[in-house]
């Protein structure tokens, strides 16, 4: 895993007129939330090393997930973005490594996690309420 520092430098994967896409590291909290200044905000350092533009990230990443992250570059992609992200109509994929397996080689988790609150507090699995979450996963 690359080691991440207050000097690194964000990785465009890919740009346009409308959306950039960076290489997030983990380690990197995509925002952070408030008058809380983040070490690691990664939506910061691209504002910082691509200053004066309009970047608003169009999902969350964990802080300890790397991946693709996308940003808009102006008012009418975010909106389009943050809808194709919250209707789900665009697929996102993980890959993760884990200690153990699960009982079956392929499935799917439904459980309701808590609403995103903003902060450092983390999603978490409730019994009522909540916004459900879909997990399908295959052993590979």
């Amino acid at each position: 895993m690359e080691q991440i520092t207050n000097n690194s430098k964000v990785k465009i994967i890919y740009e346009d007129a409308e959306i950039i896409v960076f290489d997030k590291p983990a380690g990197w909290e995509t925002i952070v939330d408030g008058d809380k200044k983040g070490k690691y905000c990664f939506t910061s350092r691209v504002r910082e090393e691509l200053a004066g533009d309009h970047f608003v990230p169009c999902h969350r990443l964990d802080r300890d997930t790397s991946g693709v992250q996308v940003f808009a570059k102006n008012p009418y992609m975010e909106q389009k973005l943050l809808n194709i992200f919250k209707t789900h109509e665009l697929e996102k994929d993980y890959l993760a490594l884990c200690l153990g397996s699960p009982p079956q080689p392929k499935g799917t988790i439904r459980r309701n996690i808590s609403a995103w609150q903003g902060g450092h507090r983390p999603d978490q699995v409730v019994k009522r309420g909540g916004v459900p979450a879909l997990t399908e996963y295959e052993v590979v």
